[in-house]
């Protein structure tokens, strides 16, 4: 009988939630042969966050240059290397990331607005879910119904259009 090896490609799970002692999230490396340049290495972080950041930098006249990359896959930190024409580049990057919370914070409001005034349908499973549409009910199948009607089935081929579809 073969032995399959123990050994995998990946880190251990506390290796990409918990920082080493003496290590930092956010690091700040100066350029010595370019004024205004330098990197932020992200501990902990992948592309997700170093795209927003990246492309919100991208947009702003007084960066000249932005590159964004990620030394190994499996080694969990990015590095962001900004240059900037006349401004401090982490003060930039700190507006950066001040403007991406607030507008986060905007988007998670009006998410939990949104779904806390959709009613809760329970099915005949037991299972709860947010509805828009408060005149749907569920069958036996799990079929989401409207009026009797299977949702968006129509009357036959071409019968009631596009418009039939969004009962």
């Amino acid at each position: 009988m073969v032995k399959q090896s123990t050994m995998v490609n990946r880190l251990d799970a506390a290796d990409v939630t918990e920082l080493a002692p003496g290590v930092h999230k956010v690091e700040w490396v100066p350029d010595t042969r370019f004024p205004l340049c330098g990197t932020f290495v992200f501990h902990l972080e992948d592309y997700t966050i170093g795209y927003i950041i990246r492309n919100d930098l991208l947009n702003d006249p007084r960066v000249k240059f932005v590159g964004l990359r990620q030394p190994h896959p499996l080694e969990p930190k990015i590095e962001l290397r900004i240059q900037t024409v006349s401004s401090n580049p982490f003060t930039l990057v700190l507006e950066s990331l001040r403007k991406r919370k607030a507008g986060l914070s905007l988007l998670k409001a009006r998410f939990k607005a949104a779904v806390g005034a959709a009613p809760v349908v329970q099915t005949t499973d037991g299972v709860l879910f947010h509805s828009g549409d408060a005149a749907k009910s569920m069958d036996p199948m799990g079929v989401s119904m409207v009026g009797g009607d299977i949702e968006g089935a129509g009357n036959g081929a071409g019968a009631g259009g596009f418009s039939s579809l969004l009962r």
